[in-house]
This record gives C-alpha cells, structure tokens and sequence, in this order.
C-alpha cells in the first residue's frame, strides 16, 4: 500500500485477541490474573529505570553506583535501591518535596557491607512510591567486577586494549566478540580452566574510513599461564589476577592518482625502524600514522613530470617529502614532452619543431616550451645540443541534459563555450540530479549508454560527449473530502490535487470547536492517524469523519495545604479557593479558556506559599490552555515561604548581613546570618525564637517553620587591655635614611601570642626631648590591625620623624619592659603609648 497505513495495528489487535481466547480455553482464571496484572501495570504511571549501574570490587572496599531515570508520567517521591537482600539504600536527594520528576536523572553511590565475590551476579533492586502514593518495583542482576575477592579455586583475567578507539568487534574470547566499548574486560574463571582469545588483525575506525588501526603485539602479565601466537593465544587460569593487553597501531589510507602517463615511487620510513618501497599508479595503501613518505615522479617514455596535488595543494617538488598524521590524495600529473637534439632555428621553426607539433597536432593547444639541457652563452643564447620539449595537452567534455531543465549535474555544462577543459589523463566525477517530477534515467557516453547510476567517472584520454538522461514522472491525483465542513477541515483543504508519483503529502485534520477527528477513508479503508501520510503510487480518495466531542480538564494543586487563605485559581475570570481544588471543567474540545495561579498565597502572619511551576496543558502560571478531544490536566505547584525576623538588641550596637528586618524565605532553605558590632561592643549570644543558641559571629538558620533571629550586644570591658595589646619585638623598629635632614621610622607591631581579636586607634605619642624641640608630645595615628594570636608581624607604620645623631626617644610599655634601639653608633630611646583601643576581649 502507498500509504503509512495502521493495518499492521489491526493485524495486531486480531492476534492478541486470538491469543487471549486460546489462553481463557486453555486456563482462563491463569490468563485473567496475568492480563490483569498487565493492566495494572500499565495504569502505575510511575516507571523508573536504571540507566546504568555497576558492582566494583577492590582489596580495599566495594561499591555500588548507578543512575536511574523516571521514564513514567509520575513524580517520584522516595526511590529506593536494594542489594541482594542488603538494608534499602534510600536516595536521600528525592524527598516528597523535591521528587524526581518524569524524564529527569538521579545518581547514587554506596558501599555495600557484605562481601561480594569478582565475577559473580547479584539481584538488585529499583523502588519508588509516586507522590500519588502508588508505587513501582524493578529487578535485574549484574554481576561484580574489579579486583577484589575472589571465591575459592578462581583467578580473574582482565583484557585490555591499548593504542586504539574505535568502532566494530576487537576481540573473540572464547568464540564470543567483544567491541571497544565492553574494555576493560574482566573474566573470573575456575582454576586451571582453558581459554582462548583471537585479536582481531584489522579494525576500522569507521565504516568505509579512511583511518584504521592493525594489530601489533600482545602483552602478558599475571600467575595465569598463556601461550601467544600472532594476535592469538590461549590462557591456563591460576588464582590472582592476569592481564593481557593487545596493542594496536593506527594507520591512514594515501591514495594515489595519475594523471598522463607515469608512476609514482614511494619510499616510506615508518617511526617503527623499518621501512619500504612501493611503485604506484591509481591505487590506495594503508600507512602507518607518523610515516615519512618521499615521493618521485616517474614518466612514461614522451612524457615529462608536470606538478603534484596533495590534498588539494599544488606543489613542484621532486622529490615530495610529506608525513602520515592524516589521509591523503597525493596526485600527479605528466606532460607529453621529452629531448631532442638540435639547434635554436631548429627549435623555433624548423624540423624539430614541425616534427614534434605534427607528432601531437591533435592534443597541442597553444606553444611549445623547450630548454637546454647543456647551458647558454653570456646573452642567454641556447648552445646547440639537447633540448626539453613539453607540451600541456588538455581535452574536452562536453555534458548536456535531456530533457532540458529535467534536472542538473555536477559539474555543470559550460556556457559558453559548451565544453569544460582538463588535462589529459584526468579522472573527472559527474553526478547527475533530478529536478522536481523527473528522475535520471541513463548516461550515454559518445554515443553509447554508460549506466543507470547517478554518478559516472570519464577519463579524459580523448574528447568527450556525456548526456545524462531524464524521465519525466507520472502523476497521480488526490481528492481530499470531509464528512460535514461544519465540523471540521483539513490541511491541505478538501479539494482534488495532482502530485508527482512518490511524492508524500500529509494531511491534517483540523476538527472545529465542538468536534474531533474520529477517523479517515482512505479508498473505503479506516485509518486513525493523524496527520495521515499519503505516498503517491496510485489515485486516492481520502474522507476525514468528524464527530462532536467535548474533553475534560482538571485544575490540581501541589504543596499547598488548609492554612491558605485567599484564592489560588482563577479560571475564566472566577476565582477558587483551595478547598475546591481539584476542579474538573467539560467544554467543548478545542474551545480555549484563560486560567491563572496565583503567585503569592497568604497563609497566615508568617507563612505563605509561592508558584513555583505549571505542568499539564500549560507550562506557565497564566495564559490560555485549549480543550483537549478527551482528558488533560493543569498542575499548579507551590512551594512553602516562612518570616524570618532578624533584630539586633541594643538595636544602635551593631549591624546584621543581611540587615536587620523580615523577610520572605523558602521552606528549608539554609540562611547565613552575621553580626558586625559597633567598636567597643561584642556579641554575647545569638536568640534564636528566644532560645541561646551560640556566640559565633556568624549563624545559619534553617526555615523549618517562621523564624526571630535577635544578636545580643553587650560593651567590651576595656580594663587592663591596653596592657596586653601588642608588644614591639627588637629590632622592631628600624631607622632608615633619607636625606640628610629627613627620615622614616618603620614601626614593625608584633603578635602577643595570648591575644586575639581586631584593635584600632592605634597611636605612638613621642614625648617632650630637648633635641626634639617639641614642647607638648607628638603622636601619631598608626590605624587598625588584626590579632591572630601566634605572635606573626600583624602591621607596620612608616612616619616621618626628624632626628639627629644621638637623640634618643622613648618607648614606655606599661609592663616595664624597655627595648633599644640602635642609630650609628648613638642610641635611641622611644616611648609609646596606645590610647583608646577598642575591639573584641580577648
């Protein structure tokens, strides 16, 4: 039949009810219990499945892992893994609040408890419960694999392949094949068992590529005792673990083209130590990847080289060094020439020339070249001797289509002058392509037929006529009808068309409000698809039956509960509450409604909940949705927002990130809360719904429910703390030159091992000397620094003192403690004193 017919759908129906009335004679209640569980089945709606999963066994732990995909239609709200008869591995990322949903992918990972044996297959076991509370169970097994135990009398081979990647079969174990894809292979085997293994000799890297990879050798290494051939062996298991490794080496085709008439010799060095030689023509030849290849023309007698092409790239070398990290063409092309004796007059215009032109008048377009072989006097004038001669002989193709416009080929005629050139030898390719209503029919080539296939390759050693041929197809008709314009139409309209055998035309059924597709006639048979393809091979007769229908939609909302307060849908204009959800509507099929969800839903002071997304008819919060022929459904899903109030007490002691005030946060969400006092104050503890929880600067809240987080300042006691602040470790304090009346003092603050936390307003005050000339101190601001506690240099201050040679400057520290400072051969002493600090107690 031409067209895309549901006969093969009847015919399957007919046998299925057969087979069911073969099975209720043969043992009805048994076959009622088996199509019922099939049903109920099918109905779950919540199917998952694992996409891939593994056992790996090492000497040091086991591990199970996997990903698993909902494949249903159904939410997924607890997944559940089971390893021969382990304690369940529940996925601890699919909750009821965030459920695996229909086409998305969860992973896990865990490490069984038992001891599972390399090679062995175990039950696990795949089950989940919907958020409708039905539920799914899957079985399959797998089998252990790695390195770790191994049951008694059993010794494991893995096989590995190096050097390749790749499509197709590698290797043959025990008469069964095995691609890329199964390495590495591991094999736990029965000590003292015999096996064999085959590497396959050739293995492409694609089908028809023009890259391969060949077997090289074979590497053994284990207590298993092996026998190796040439890319063959066979193995005697023993306890432990073997490895055999089958190395490959890859390899490109160089293909070689001649064009005239010649030879090409190859001298290949391979990065193997080994080489060869080859004379070629028109051939192809798999080298290895890395090879050095010097290539040499070689010209028939009358024939001169002319150039190379390698991959497109014309090239005049002789000899042609080129390298194998890819394929290749390497073409090479030769002139009809050769070397006579004679003069210059004999070569511009006498014998030689007349005799050279009249041996090639057919093929010579435009002059002659000749050289000397044996030099030219001073003006450049030939000496008599030997001579080049050459000549390009190019001939012609002539390609026409017939009918004319019936379609194209590849390349195309030349107009004018109505031939395309090449030179003499040259392989040209032609393809031919069919217009629109016609199909190729047959080349002829200089009179003669050459061939039904699209594609023709001409040598052109002559002149030549190529005609590609075209037919022209036969048309078919086809009328479109619908039982009743008022309940429907179809794409293209109900009419009578003419198409091109072949052609496929489809055709849609577009029902009006009120009315569905029930089925189509197609020449008086029943199909339902729709669209319908039709392929045109005959006339055809195609009646679309509508028939009135109305469908249902259901509004259902997720995550939401009796605390919301104001209307969450509004469908057609008119507002519901959640305590009417769901609602199911009946409207006419293909009618259109507006609908919208809510998206902030009070609960209450300190709760609400928020849209989250929309599934079923529509993806979005609002729009229109269009009645289906039957049954559809629009699913609202809300997530759950609580208050979380953050204070601070004094309010005007500090600042909070984020700042103090409420704010709207998910359910279960994680939020970070950190507490900056002001300077002089500190946190004492953190009120978490009036209850301490903690004195770090920095908390996190979980939104389980509404939330009063309030930081409680208290002051710093700032007694006694100016004693202990910092110490100035010698030499501490250095002088360094500047100019002969200017210079700086660096002041170096070093840790106090016993202090931490952040100090500022750091000053040094130097005190009243006479070589100062100062009459009230000075002091100088040195900022802020942070204590770590472990005694490292924290900070250091440059300030610009005057000094002379001898003056001294006191430091005083109200622990007693005096350092010196040295200044040429003078000493310094110096006082400081550090007025107001402020920061955290220590």
């Amino acid at each position: 039949m031409g067209w895309l017919s549901s006969s093969k759908k009847a015919l399957s129906s007919m046998l299925v009810a057969i087979l069911l009335i073969g099975l209720t004679i043969a043992g009805g209640l048994l076959a009622f219990y088996a199509l019922s569980s099939f049903i109920s089945s099918e109905h779950q709606k919540i199917i998952l499945d694992f996409q891939n999963v593994f056992l790996y066994s090492t000497p040091d732990k086991i591990i199970c892992a996997g990903t698993i995909k909902n494949i249903g239609v159904k939410p997924a709200k607890q997944v559940t893994v089971t390893l021969d008869g382990e304690d369940p591995y529940i996925l601890p990322e699919i909750t009821e609040q965030t459920p695996l949903e229909p086409g998305e992918t969860v992973g896990f990972s865990f490490q069984p408890t038992k001891q599972y044996i390399v090679g062995y297959r175990y039950l696990i076991t795949l089950e989940a419960v919907a958020t409708d509370q039905s539920t799914f169970s899957h079985v399959i097994s797998i089998q252990c694999l790695g390195l770790g135990y191994h049951g008694k009398n059993q010794g494991t081979v893995i096989f590995e392949v190096l050097g390749i990647g790749t499509y197709g079969p590698i290797l043959e174990v025990d008469g069964a094949q095995y691609s890329f894809d199964n390495f590495p292979l591991v094999f736990t085997w029965e000590v003292n068992s015999n096996h064999s293994f085959v590497w396959s000799q050739i293995v492409e890297w694609q089908p028809g590529g023009r890259k391969r990879y060949a077997y090289g050798y074979t590497l053994a290494e284990g207590p298993s005792k092996y026998s190796l051939g040439n890319g063959f062996g066979e193995i005697c298991v023993k306890e432990g673990t073997t490895v055999i490794s089958g190395v490959y080496t890859t390899q490109y085709l160089l293909e070689t083209q001649v064009f005239g008439a010649g030879k090409i010799k190859l001298d290949v060095q391979t990065p193997y130590l080994y080489s060869f030689t080859e004379i070629v023509d028109n051939t192809t030849l798999w080298v290895p990847a890395g090879s050095a290849i010097n290539a040499t023309p070689i010209p028939d007698t009358n024939y001169l080289f002319d150039y190379w092409m390698l991959d497109s790239n014309q090239n005049f070398t002789v000899p042609l060094l080129f390298n194998m990290f890819a394929d290749h063409l390497l073409q090479c092309y030769f002139k009809i020439g050769g070397t006579v004796p004679g003069s210059a007059y004999d070569l511009l215009e006498g014998p030689i020339y007349q005799q050279v032109a009249g041996k090639y008048e057919s093929g010579i377009e435009g002059p002659i070249w000749f050289a000397p072989l044996n030099g030219s006097d001073a003006l450049g004038n030939p000496w008599g001797g030997y001579y080049d001669w050459a000549t390009r002989v190019t001939r012609k193709l002539t390609i026409e289509v017939v009918p004319p416009g019936a379609g194209v080929t590849f390349p195309a005629p030349a107009h004018p002058p109505g031939y395309l050139s090449y030179p003499d030898g040259e392989r040209v390719t032609v393809r031919a392509m069919s217009n629109y209503g016609y199909r190729f029919d047959h080349w002829e080539l200089d009179g003669q037929s050459a061939g039904t296939t699209e594609t023709i390759e001409v040598i052109m050693d002559s002149d030549h006529t190529l005609i590609a041929y075209f037919e022209e197809l036969p048309k078919y008709q086809l009328t479109i009808q619908v039982n009743d314009p008022a309940y429907g139409t179809t794409d293209p309209a109900p009419g009578t068309y003419l198409y091109y055998e072949g052609t496929e035309v489809e055709i849609s059924a577009e029902p009006n409000v009120g009315f569905k597709l029930d089925y189509w006639k197609v020449d008086g048979l029943t199909e339902t698809e729709n669209p319908l393809t039709i392929i045109m091979d005959k006339n055809y007769t195609v009646t679309a039956y509508f028939v009135e229908a109305n469908g249902t939609v259901t509004f259902k909302v997720q995550n939401l509960d009796d605390s919301a307060l104001n209307p969450v849908l509004t469908v057609d204009g008119v507002d519901y509450t959640y305590d009417q959800l769901p609602i199911s509507f009946v409207w006419p099929a293909h009618s259109t409604h507006s609908f919208s969800w809510t998206s902030w839903v009070s609960a209450g002071e300190n709760k609400a909940f928020s849209w989250k997304s929309t599934s079923g008819l529509s993806t979005q919060r609002a729009g229109i949705i269009e009645t289906p022929e039957t049954e559809g459904e629009v699913i609202g899903k809300y997530i759950i927002e609580y208050t979380l109030t953050i204070q601070v007490s004094p309010a005007d002691k500090g600042k909070t990130t984020p700042p103090v005030g409420t704010y709207w946060v998910s359910q279960g969400a994680n939020i970070k809360v950190d507490v900056n006092p002001n300077l002089g104050y500190k946190l004492h503890y953190w009120l978490l719904d009036g209850e301490n929880v903690g004195t770090q600067n920095s908390i996190v809240v979980t939104m389980d429910k509404p939330h009063v987080l309030c930081a409680v300042i208290t002051q710093v006691d700032l007694s006694n703390i100016a004693r202990r602040l910092a110490t100035i470790c010698a030499p501490a304090v250095n002088i360094y030159y500047i100019s002969s009346f200017d210079y700086v003092t660096t002041f170096i603050i070093a840790d106090h091992p016993e202090l931490k936390g952040h100090i500022s307003g750091i000053q040094l005050t130097f005190k009243d000397w006479d070589a100062f000339g100062w009459s009230e101190p000075k002091t100088i601001s040195l900022g802020s620094a942070t204590l770590q506690g472990n005694g490292a240099v924290i900070k250091i201050w440059n300030a610009y003192v005057i000094l002379d040679t001898g003056d001294v400057i006191q430091i005083t520290y109200e622990s007693s403690e005096f350092f010196y400072l040295y200044y040429d051969s003078g000493s310094c002493e110096t006082k400081v004193t550090i007025v107001d600090p402020t920061g955290t107690d220590p």
